[in-house]
């Protein structure tokens, strides 16, 4: 559309852009190129101009435009051939070449998309080859004219007309548009890498120049000889010169013109040789022939412009030589009139040419396609939803739901960036830096995700290859819709006669009409698309029933819609209502009121704003004006002016609402508010300042006086100076826009700049505020300081011009180098940030030695490695041991040979001898032990005979092969049981880019482990001590297994065993989607107790699990034992789910063993058997004779089914200068949302990347001195936690303080605005602002508690106590439960539980419903057992004790728990209660309504206890003159049977007659009076009941016993909290009673809700609970 339009246009964009982006101004007249825009859903014109449209300003740039020379052909040329293959002597037959070669490929990669599209065209009367031939020829001629034209060519020497015939092939807008996608996609990939290549190849040419010059520069000097000018360039030939060096060119070619080459078809033919203008020119331009390349460039101008025969020679005037007769003499020339001068502006303004910059379909399609909703699945969702749902409503909806608010960075498709927000309105699309904007409706966003859709272009080749489809709906899918709408209507039209409003399916009004006292209207409105009902009292919403689905708002809502139910209100709704009311703030309070009236008495022509609740407000006829000119929403509203209209806009938009406001030529006061309440001048436009009669502005090279101003018009009446002063008035019209921007850019001109320029970081002191950023922008009035922590442009100030100058901070004078050599520093050493007294100390720390580096990685390479005797072990050990001595001695790392030694280190499991001095043939080895190893060290050896097996490589090596086949490459790899390390030196070459961590609790071993892998990062200490929760991609390793437990106060309240407490904390530490991959006991898997494996399996999925044969660690761990490999993968989010894989189950011989190994017995590596063992006969696993272990495990893992997707992390484009960021792999010890400093440079954590931030040095310095308080505080709560002495916890107050006083003698206060703008985001920030204690004016009060004293509790862990009620007030405060184990070895009785069973009887009871044989099992505190349904608990509880007494102390103190039996007068039974038998109502409808005889046994009450319905049966059965069921309490329409059953179904009665409308069809509708007569009868009936119901003495005592059984068995149960201690709270903190309390229903009760008074403590409840 721009080519057919302006042919010769070059750069095109809308008004906005070039005002705005590029700074220059759109001409007077200029016509603008109109283009088809569709985003906002429905087809509109769109006008952009060309940058010969525009004029320049002060600061005006210019569009970035390459340009083709004949020099530049063969770097461009040898980029095409090594990019395509495709080489050619001459450029542009290269060109059309490459263009045939990707359109063939096009067509091979799209076709099937193609067809799709362009099906319904004329394509349909071709054949599949027809169809291809077409398409290929139509784009090919199409790109290559592209490609042509743009690299300077003349393309019509290639082509004529005829060569675009197939275009008319496509003959829809679908099928224009695939042309139009290709053509545009082909082109842009070839002329980016054109472009790219022009400019790298003009650059590097201009930087040799420059050298090239600056060294003869340096030769002239040095010999005396002048510098040489620069080589003249050939200037343009001027108007009018003629040319006469080309005498051989024929007279038929004209100047400019070129033709190509083109064997293939005619000659074009030539130009008649006239110009624009109707002259001819004089010669040819150049000596070129007509068959030469012509070079970009070399061919005549458009429309004559700028052309060498644009001003011909005129006789008379002189040749031009010196230029001085060209002067035109004013009186020999004709003088225009006004009406001439004004057309002929208008005629040559009119040739010049336009266009825009707009956000495209590629743009948006682009954006949905390559972030989706930006969570994790939300392609996939989307796309389900549009394979799912065909109402385009519930999309929107959706779409809606799924994005949410939020929004990211974005990079636009020609280079530049921006970002993208999305909320519950739309996108928007915000184009930097002059922050352009573009929304689209989620209606519009439907509609582009729609088409991509249905042309399959929305999910990306990799995505569809992991998306599963839908499974098809069943159903009508707008069945529920439909229905949904018919009952609406049919209760509208049962209740009002009328049909309901569907327009809007969110907002569909049920029901209207006014509170009965205080006449408040009440509206009812059901949205179908959210699924809820909504009740309104005046504008407050007072009740909103939410549902899960359209089906369940039908089934429950709409299926039983009532008038009176829908708009009764109750008290506690208009209290409501009411204190919603109340809090409104007064719109203008009579102080106010006072204030404006005596500002309108001094500005009576101005509109006046009052800032009031963050909107600048005019009233009155102020309102009137500033709607109409503004657009805004006029309110009527009460204030101390009376009841007057009401209008404004927010008060961060004053600047640019004012001058709207202006430039429609009103006064604009602006009152703004003060502290106090009173209010001040912000802004007073005055209107005739916005264009000064008199002024004197330039254009076209003529000056001109404003003679008047217009505002009504528009228009501004300009006199010309010149003229005027020869007594010539000549006037002239223009727009008022136009001269008031000449004004301004005159205005700018004449003033010199201030010494402050875009880009200066600024201080400027505000009497309410302080700001401090970069300052982005300075206009004539305003100016806006970027103040973001990042620098976005997007965090900013904008004041007034006049308050930024009076405010700006003076630069304080710099200081010398010795005096900044003295302050204190702040710097990274070792990776921490540290602060040393001066500079001097800062170099002592930095040119201390450093340390040696160790050694890399080792590799294991020896499969048998580990392998031997008893003494081969012991010996390798301790020369293992010797030589960690030995490095640990010399403070170095370890080199290749000793590293070998130390690998050899392979534990002491299995060599339980070398501790025993009993044993004659160690006594050698003995005695050398005991003196190797120091008293800890010895005592943690010895402990560790019984379960430090290393893994055998065979074993590591299948554990490897799983992993990779589910497409583990590289990650954080976590080995919480390492060992010296084993995994990690066999970890194969495909996963070396990975990070490696291990814990190892032996001190001994853990060193050694730090000497083989010294780039690993390696914790000595028990897995207990770490936590690093979502960190880790993979964890491998052999965990330790036994029968005792980790304390671990995260896990305590789990009572696992130590092998079932390392998968809980691995499955933890590794982030979702991550791979735990274990060898284990097989009791982890086997165990009766399945409570670890639904733990595990709520947060995991089962992958698989291989059972090794019991001699797989025989070799080199000299034990046999059956061990199994677990492979899991972490969820999202814990489920609750139980997967047959937690329980047991048997085997056809008989074993109990999980039953995930049943059903998969392949994965079982041997024969299952039982062997003879200490503890009697136990299940085994023989290996197979003659079967490899390695080879098992390669075909057992091939079962394994999982797949691992690595993190995806966007890596910024090293082109884009603005993204060029650096990112590092996170630190696990820098908290998650974290600031951290790394050689220097501050980096920003988020998940498992660190990226770099690029801040000021003042910011940086900021942040780094907020980060070493934080290091420093973590460490001061860390001492108080630990139990440090004093004298260590004041070490470090002493350097918090130190470090404070210096941050805050730099930069402020922690609290202050400028440091929260930088660290806000830091997770610890809120940590750091409570150091400070801030008075009513955000000013210092005192420091906090922190810096002088302890102000956290630490554990301390319980190890003993003296009697049983001390061990059960500490197994409640530990672990919230009764556990008899932990009581018993507190007391130093372990496995011994009758002391504690018979001393706390009454105050813990054994629950008869658990395992009589487990004697562990079921016990529970009396507060629990004694509450809940305690008449279940009593029946249960004497059976248990008929047999066994020891539960007759239950029965007695559930008896006493028992609640108080309510009587029959204080129970209400109401008729359709479903818990009174259907018997019981059918002999209340026989006595009362006297059924005949021979009709009670067709008239019967039924009950369904499956949808709680009731069914009077037979209910039209009627006997002669049955007077009680049609008159006493029924009548002729409703007899006494259908009134009963609606009684029962809790309906209320209703009649209805049956007419027919207009137009011939029943239409039902509401008899009142029979209705009316109806209800009366039903209410007889309820009276009956409510006296009929206890007459009878049986059924009264039946009954009442059955509702005590069923609604009055359960008592409430009470919590004490006293055994509950808080660690980590403020020593100075006491909880209450009743806070204590609180705290353990939270613990033990579940849900609960904290409803105390307020001041009550809920606060410290909730934080103590947390």
């Amino acid at each position: 559309m721009i080519y057919a339009q302006r042919p010769d246009a070059t750069a095109c964009a809308d008004y906005d852009i070039w005002n705005n982006r590029m700074n220059r101004y759109v001409r007077r007249g200029s016509k603008g190129i109109a283009l088809l825009d569709e985003s906002s859903g429905y087809p509109r014109l769109h006008y952009v101009f060309d940058v010969s449209d525009t004029g320049v300003r002060r600061n005006s740039r210019d569009p970035e435009r390459w340009e083709m020379n004949d020099d530049l052909f063969k770097p461009v040329s040898e980029m095409l051939t090594a990019e395509y293959g495709i080489s050619h002597e001459r450029l542009s037959q290269q060109l059309v070449n490459i263009a045939e070669k990707l359109v063939n490929d096009y067509w091979d990669n799209n076709s099937g998309d193609i067809l799709n599209i362009v099906d319904g065209s004329f394509f349909d009367d071709y054949d599949s080859s027809g169809k291809e031939l077409q398409f290929k020829a139509a784009a090919t001629m199409s790109v290559t004219y592209t490609l042509l034209e743009r690299c300077g060519f003349e393309p019509e020497g290639y082509f004529d007309k005829d060569d675009f015939q197939a275009i008319h092939t496509f003959s829809t807008p679908d099928a224009v548009y695939a042309l139009g996608a290709a053509t545009s996609d082909i082109s842009r990939e070839v002329l980016r890498k054109i472009e790219r290549t022009v400019k790298t190849t003009t650059r590097r040419r201009n930087v040799e120049r420059m050298e090239e010059y600056e060294q003869q520069s340096e030769l002239h000097e040095d010999r005396g000889l002048p510098a040489p000018e620069p080589d003249p360039q050939p200037a343009e030939d001027p108007a009018g010169q003629v040319r006469q060096d080309a005498p051989e060119l024929p007279e038929a070619v004209s100047p400019g013109t070129v033709q190509f080459d083109a064997p293939e078809r005619d000659a074009v033919p030539a130009s008649d040789g006239t110009g624009a203008d109707g002259r001819e020119p004089d010669a040819a331009d150049d000596g070129r022939t007509a068959e030469a390349e012509p070079g970009p460039g070399q061919r005549e101008p458009a429309d004559g412009v700028g052309a060498t025969h644009e001003q011909p020679e005129s006789a008379g005037r002189g040749t031009g030589a010196d230029g001085a007769d060209l002067q035109l003499s004013f009186f020999d020339a004709h003088i225009p009139t006004e009406a001439e001068q004004i057309g002929k502006i208008d005629q040559a303004e009119s040739e010049k040419l336009p266009s825009a910059f707009v956000l495209s379909q590629a743009e948006i399609e682009n954006e949905l396609r390559k972030h989706g909703s930006g969570f994790e699945g939300g392609k996939q969702r989307i796309m389900a939803l549009y394979q799912t749902q065909p109402d385009r409503n519930l999309r929107v909806k959706a779409l809606a739901k799924e994005y949410g608010i939020g929004g990211h960075s974005h990079d636009y498709l020609d280079g530049s960036r921006g970002f993208v927000n999305h909320d519950g309105r739309g996108m928007e699309f915000d184009h930097y830096p002059e922050h352009k904007k573009f929304t689209l409706s989620w209606t519009q966003v439907e509609k582009y995700i729609d088409l991509m859709v249905q042309s399959d272009r929305y999910l990306t080749d990799r995505e569809k290859e992991h998306y599963t489809p839908p499974a098809p709906v069943s159903v009508k899918p707008d069945g529920a819709i439909d229905r949904a709408k018919k009952l609406i209507r049919e209760f509208c039209q049962e209740e009002y006669d009328s049909e309901p409003d569907f327009s809007d399916l969110t907002k569909i009004g049920i029901a209207y009409t006014h509170a009965t006292d205080e006449d408040i209207p009440i509206q009812v409105n059901v949205d179908l698309v959210g699924y809820r009902v909504e009740r309104y009292l005046g504008e407050v919403l007072i009740d909103e029933r939410q549902y899960e689905s359209l089906e369940d708002l039908t089934e429950t809502e709409l299926e039983a819609l009532d008038f009176s139910e829908l708009v009764s209100v109750t008290d506690e709704e208009l209290e409501h209502y009411h204190s919603k009311v109340e809090e409104r703030p007064a719109l203008l309070p009579l102080d106010a009121a006072t204030e404006y009236n005596a500002l309108k008495e001094q500005h009576p022509d101005a509109l006046v704003g009052f800032e009031q609740n963050g909107q600048f407000e005019f009233y009155a006829d102020d309102a009137q004006k500033v709607s109409e000119l503004l657009g805004g929403k006029l309110l009527e509203k009460e204030t101390e002016l009376g009841t007057v209209p009401v209008t404004g806009f927010p008060t961060d938009q004053w600047a640019y609402r004012a001058k709207q406001l202006w430039q429609c030529g009103e006064n604009v006061y602006l009152a703004g508010l003060n502290e106090d309440g009173t209010h001040h001048q912000t802004k007073y436009l005055r209107r005739e300042d916005y264009l000064p009669l008199g002024t004197t502005v330039h254009m076209e090279g003529r000056a001109f006086r404003v003679d008047n101003v217009n505002f009504d018009k528009g228009s501004v009446t300009l006199q010309d100076v010149a003229l005027a002063e020869m007594r010539m008035p000549v006037f002239r019209e223009e727009p008022l826009a136009l001269v008031r921007e000449l004004y301004e850019e005159q205005d700018m001109m004449g003033h010199p700049l201030p010494d402050y320029k875009v880009g200066d970081n600024v201080i400027v002191d505000l009497p309410t505020r302080t700001i401090e950023g970069k300052i982005g922008y300075v206009g004539e009035t305003d100016v806006r300081i970027d103040t973001g922590a990042h620098g976005q442009s997007w965090d900013n100030e904008v004041i007034n011009k006049r308050q930024f100058e009076g405010g700006l901070r003076q630069v304080e004078p710099e200081l010398s180098d010795e005096e900044l050599d003295e302050l204190p520093i702040s710097a990274v050493i070792d990776g921490e940030v540290q602060t040393f007294p001066d500079a001097a100390a800062l170099d002592e720390a930095r040119n201390a030695e450093p340390a040696l580096e160790p050694a890399g990685n080792f590799r294991i390479t020896d499969d048998h490695l580990g392998e031997g005797g008893a003494k081969q072990k012991y010996a390798r050990n301790i020369e293992a041991i010797r030589t960690l001595f030995k490095l640990e001695e010399e403070h170095r790392g370890a080199t290749a040979e000793e590293q070998q030694v130390l690998s050899q280190y392979v534990g002491w499991g299995g060599l339980a001898d070398a501790f025993d001095s009993g044993k004659d043939s160690w006594a050698k080895e003995y005695v050398e032990l005991k003196g190797l190893l120091s008293e800890d060290e010895y005592a943690a050896a010895r402990s560790s005979t019984l379960n430090a097996h290393y893994t055998s490589p065979t074993v590591i090596h299948g554990i490897y092969d799983a992993v990779e086949r589910m497409g583990f490459r590289s990650g954080n790899i976590l080995e919480p049981s390492m060992g010296v390390g084993n995994f990690f030196g066999m970890l194969p070459d495909t996963m070396q880019d990975s990070r490696l961590y291990g814990v190892e609790l032996d001190s001994i071993t853990g060193r050694i482990a730090k000497m083989l892998y010294p780039q690993a990062d390696i914790t000595v200490a028990g897995f207990e001590t770490t936590d690093r929760r979502d960190f880790y991609d993979l964890a491998v390793g052999n965990v330790p297994f036994g029968n005792y437990k980790v304390a671990d106060k995260a896990y305590n309240k789990f009572g696992f065993s130590i092998h079932n407490y390392f998968f809980a904390k691995a499955i933890d530490q590794v982030r979702p989607g991550g791979i735990v991959a274990f060898v284990t006991s097989r009791y982890t898997m086997d165990s009766k107790d399945s409570t670890a494996r639904k733990h595990i399996a709520e947060r995991a999925d089962l992958l698989g699990a291989i059972r090794l044969p019991n001699n797989a660690f025989r070799a080199n761990a000299g034990t046999d034992v059956v061990s199994d490999i677990i492979f899991l993968q972490k969820r999202d989010r814990p489920a609750d789910i139980e997967p047959a894989w937690a329980q047991l189950g048997k085997t056809e011989d008989g074993f109990a063993i999980n039953s995930y190994f049943v059903e998969h017995p392949e994965m079982v590596l041997g024969e299952l058997t039982t062997e003879s063992t200490q503890y009697g006969h136990d299940l085994t696993v023989a290996p197979i004779e003659g079967a490899v272990l390695s080879e098992q495990l390669a075909e057992a893992v091939q079962h394994i089914e999982g797949h691992y997707a690595e993190v995806e992390v966007e890596t910024p484009d090293i082109a884009d200068a603005e993204a060029e960021r650096k990112t590092l792999p996170a630190d696990p010890d820098v908290k998650n949302f974290s600031y951290a400093v790394v050689d220097g440079e501050v980096y920003y954590r988020e998940n498992s990347i660190m990226t770099q931030i690029e801040l000021s040095d003042t910011a940086k310095a900021r942040v780094t001195g907020m980060v070493e308080l934080r290091q420093i505080v973590n460490e001061l709560i860390e001492q108080q936690l630990d139990d440090y002495p004093d004298s260590a916890v004041q070490e470090t107050q002493a350097r918090l303080n130190a470090a404070y006083d210096a941050f805050t003698a730099k930069h402020g206060l922690i609290n202050d605005r400028r440091n929260a703008r930088l660290f806000e985001q830091d997770s610890s920030y809120y940590l750091l602002c409570s150091l400070e204690n801030l008075d009513e004016n955000k000013q210092l009060k005192s420091k906090a508690d922190m810096f002088t004293k302890r102000t956290i509790r630490p554990e301390r862990t319980i190890t003993s106590v003296d009697t049983p009620s001390e061990a059960l007030a500490v197994s409640m405060g530990e672990h919230g439960r009764v556990d008899l184990p932990y009581m018993a070895e507190l007391l130093g009785t372990p496995g011994e539980y009758e002391r504690i069973t018979t001393e706390l009887s009454g105050v813990i009871f054994k629950d008869p419903s658990a395992d009589p044989t487990d004697p562990e099992a079921g016990w529970q505190m009396a507060d629990e057992y004694l509450s809940g349904d305690v008449r279940t608990k009593l029946r249960i509880a004497q059976l248990a004790a008929e047999t066994n007494p020891e539960f007759k102390v239950n029965v007695t103190a559930l008896e006493k728990a028992q609640p108080k039996e309510l009587e029959a007068s204080e129970i209400d039974v109401r008729l359709g209660a479903t818990w009174i038998a259907p018997e019981i109502i059918q002999k209340f409808m026989q006595e009362t309504f006297q059924v005949p005889y021979y009709l009670r046994h067709d008239v019967n009450v039924r009950f369904s206890p499956y949808t709680a319905e009731w069914r009077v049966q037979g209910k039209s059965a009627l006997g002669h003159g049955d007077i009680m069921s049609t008159e006493t309490y029924g009548t002729h329409r409703a007899n006494a049977y259908k009134i009963l059953e609606d009684t029962l179904n809790l309906k209320d009665v209703r009649i209805y007659d049956t007419i027919e409308d207009a137009e011939g069809k029943p239409k039902r509708v509401l008899n009142k009076n029979e209705t009316t007569l109806a209800q009366q009868k039903q209410q007889a009936i309820k009276d009956a009941f409510a006296n009929w119901i206890w007459q009878d003495p049986q059924r009264r005592i039946s009954l009442v016993r059955k509702y005590n059984e069923l609604f009055n068995s359960t008592r409430p149960r009470e919590y004490d909290g006293n055994h509950i201690h808080f660690v980590g709270m403020n020593p100075e903190i006491s909880l209450r009673e009743h806070q204590r309390n609180a705290i353990a229903h939270v613990l033990y009760g579940g849900n609960t809700l904290l409803a105390h008074e307020v001041g009550a403590g809920k606060t410290f409840e909730m934080a103590a609970f947390r």
